[in-house]
């Protein structure tokens, strides 16, 4: 009888235990604010079953849901998303609770409405990832029907991905880094780049140019966004009117990655996001997008304070074993073109390219053959587009410059002109690292002292160029630090907080101003101040022209670049007399050359450079005479004498000789580049 009421008993706490737990997550289901719709009983059993079976393997913990959901570890120990938009999650606490999101997600199972309007619809790639997370089948919960997504996918119609790293243009702030996309290559269509499409991630700007872009982009004013484009879009945007290189890198996903990235870009396209031209800028977007794509691989956290797009494209194609594939600029290509001219038949293509005596041009290419004429006549088309797309003429002046030398060609009928593209140049991948350290010892009159020196990023006029963008400076916080052995003091020598620089050589051809702007805290020796007490703040910005040696007398193998820029200044600093300011203009000019280890001949029999991570010299010097009118009115008289020999990529030597009206030092200093940090 005792063994019956026990065996009773227990029958009895199972059952009410059973009740209790239904009545409780009935209750929860009842109370939740954020569950709007009533469930009928079974799928009611349903939901509950599935979120007890969540809490109990704690799926909100996960790795991939956290990537999902931009979850991160907070300052206070906690974890929040780093995504601002309410609309992004479906919790009204999902930015800062990862297991409601997920219980959120899972109320979604079951939502009850138009299909294209379920969370399943809005967020694919999540629910994949949860319905195999929990092993919900469509017993537990039916799928819905997404034609809006379907559609979407099936009108890109999309068969593999490439990242696409776009070259550094200076004369856009927000691309002084170079950018980076993803190419969608459609099925069947090889050979037909302008049906593919792109997925790019870019900030909503509007109509802000200049200063007032720069700043809003620095502190995240700006809404980014991803968008699918049509690639030809990007190549007149890049390529042509950017005058900028295209590098691809396939990415070789397989097909259920496809898919993925795909579900990922539909959830992720209707959405803003703050845009930092640093730490959340193109390149961040895509780092954890193909952690997505492709579970198990680790990129984004090689990223701790910024996400430089040269770095991010490194990082991508180490991963993914890629190796690039080149599209030249618009512009270069029209300069290899130009190149296989003979100097008459450039002066011939000149005189049609630039309108003013096309008639008569055309009647003198008579003097040439057939093949000769139909090549003049190709490349100063070819000239004349490259002018439409840099904004140097109007269309409608091109159209009335082209169509007479499309007819004249046309006339010709067939014939092999250009074969081939421009020499293929160092990529990005054989570029050094963008984080520089520099030590070294200087020597001044009466002493000498050692100089320690890291800069956040990027470049100047003698490092290595190789990757980057030719004749051109770059520099993100550069700080110099030294240690006076006379006086036994350490100080700041100088602090480059922002520099750009961009030297475009001028021709008949191409005539595009140099410029170069700053920012930094400098040593101002000429007060007569004690060394390390003479520190001030130094904004300026300078324009000009620049000229580079280029024909086929000894000189040009060395490419000699000559350059003059007028400037405008400003000084401020205790050290600047009773104002404490200054301000003032003048002239800066100076030269660049640099040597090769070697040279060998191309295929047309001309001498060509041979790009050597080691061997490389690279010779800067300039001087500069600024006058003051305002402030402190002392002129400055500066210069300096530097070279640089490249041990390996990432390695150089150099020595420089700088004066200072009556201050003269001469350092040697060894530099190494590191990946940033």
């Amino acid at each position: 009888m005792s063994s019956k009421c026990s065996l009773m008993n227990k029958k009895q706490a199972a059952f009410i235990t059973k009740a209790a737990c239904f009545l409780f997550f009935l209750s929860l289901s009842l109370f939740n604010p954020e569950n709007s719709s009533a469930m009928d009983t079974q799928l009611e059993f349903k939901r509950i079953d599935l979120i007890t079976q969540a809490r109990k393997s704690k799926a909100w913990e996960n790795p991939e849901w956290h990537k999902l959901l931009f979850y991160e570890k907070n300052l206070f120990g906690g974890t929040s998303s780093n995504v601002n938009n309410e609309r992004f999650f479906l919790s009204k606490s999902g930015a800062i609770s990862p297991q409601l999101e997920l219980e959120a997600a899972i109320d979604g199972l079951f939502f009850d409405g138009k299909p294209d309007e379920s969370p399943e619809c809005r967020f694919p790639e999540r629910y994949r990832w949860l319905r195999k997370q929990l092993n919900i089948n469509e017993d537990k919960a039916a799928k819905p029907v997404c034609r809006e997504f379907e559609e979407w996918k099936n009108t890109l119609d999309v068969g593999n991905a490439s990242l696409v790293f776009a070259g550094s243009y200076l004369n856009n702030p927000a691309s002084s880094y170079g950018h980076t996309f993803l190419r969608l290559h459609r099925r069947h269509t090889e050979g037909a780049d302008m049906l593919d499409y792109t997925l790019n991630y870019a900030a909503k700007a509007e109509n802000d140019k200049g200063l007032l872009y720069a700043v809003k982009g620095i502190f995240g004013a700006y809404p980014g966004q991803f968008a699918t484009t049509p690639y030809y879009i990007k190549i007149q945007e890049y390529r042509n009117a950017g005058s900028r290189d295209l590098w691809e890198f396939p990415l070789n996903l397989s097909e259920e990655e496809m898919e993925t990235l795909l579900r990922r870009a539909w959830e992720m396209g209707s959405f803003t996001y703050p845009y930092y031209f640093f730490p959340k800028n193109c390149s961040w977007a895509l780092l954890p997008l193909l952690e997505v794509v492709r579970p198990g691989i680790q990129i984004e956290n090689r990223f701790n304070v910024a996400v430089i797009p040269s770095d991010s494209a490194k990082v991508i194609a180490e991963t993914f074993k890629s190796r690039p594939l080149y599209r030249p600029s618009l512009l270069k290509t029209v300069q290899w073109k130009r190149s296989q001219l003979s100097s008459e038949e450039q002066d011939a293509a000149y005189d049609l390219s630039n309108g003013k005596k096309q008639k008569e041009a055309l009647a003198a290419l008579d003097r040439f053959s057939d093949e000769r004429k139909a090549a003049i006549l190709e490349y100063s088309g070819d000239y004349i587009s490259w002018l439409v797309h840099s904004g140097k003429i109007r269309k409608e002046e091109g159209d009335k410059r082209t169509m007479p030398l499309m007819s004249a060609r046309a006339a010709l009928g067939q014939h092999e002109t250009f074969t081939g593209q421009p020499e293929t140049p160092p990529s990005i991948l054989d570029a050094h690292e963008s984080f520089r350290l520099m030590a070294g010892t200087v020597f001044y009159s009466g002493g000498s002292a050692i100089e320690f020196a890291a800069r956040g990023a990027l470049q100047d006029l003698l490092d290595n160029p190789d990757g980057y963008a030719e004749d051109s400076e770059l520099e993100l916080l550069n700080l110099r630090g030294r240690y006076a052995f006379d006086t036994g003091r350490v100080y700041l020598e100088e602090a480059i907080l922002g520099k750009a620089a961009s030297f475009n050589p001028v021709s008949r051809w191409e005539r595009q101003k140099s410029w170069g702007m700053g920012i930094k805290l400098e040593q101002a020796r000429e007060t007569g101040r004690r060394i390390g007490n003479a520190l001030i703040g130094t904004p300026y910005a300078e324009a000009g022209i620049s000229y580079r040696v280029d024909n086929s007398n000894w000189l040009s193998q060395y490419r000699p670049m000559l350059y003059a820029l007028g400037g405008l200044e400003a000084g401020i600093g205790p050290s600047l007399g009773d104002d404490d300011w200054r301000i003032g203009g003048g002239l800066r000019f100076g030269v660049l050359a640099e040597a090769m280890p070697y040279y060998a001949k191309s295929s047309d029999g001309k001498d060509k450079p041979v790009y050597s991570r080691s061997g490389r010299i690279r010779i800067n010097a300039e001087a500069r005479s600024y006058g003051y009118f305002a402030g402190y009115s002392a002129a400055l008289w500066t210069g300096k004498i530097a070279a640089s020999y490249s041990l390996s990529r990432n390695s150089a030597i150099r020595t420089q000789y700088n004066w200072r009206k009556s201050y003269n030092e001469f350092g040697i200093y060894f530099s190494h580049f590191i990946p940033a940090p």
